[in-house]
């Protein structure tokens, strides 16, 4: 999966990385996202004027189907 990400401290220093796929636990799910939107802590954050602990994925408000769930 692809994710915009602020990848060091300094204004604008985001690239569109390959992110791989997060493992799930048991009392978790995974969520095939379909659509994503940047808020203004991403703008924030793009300009460096929030603090925050890089790398961070952008656009964290978003929306999605259940791809698989730990339960088993």
């Amino acid at each position: 999966m692809e994710a915009v990400d602020k990848y060091a401290k300094g204004k604008e220093l985001i690239e569109m990385r390959e992110a791989p796929e997060r493992t799930i636990g048991p009392d978790e799910v995974l969520i095939e996202v379909k659509a994503a939107a940047v808020r203004g802590s991403d703008l924030h954050i793009f300009h460096d004027s929030h603090p925050y602990w890089p790398p961070v994925t952008l656009g964290h408000e978003f929306s999605g189907a259940l791809c698989r769930s730990g339960k088993r």
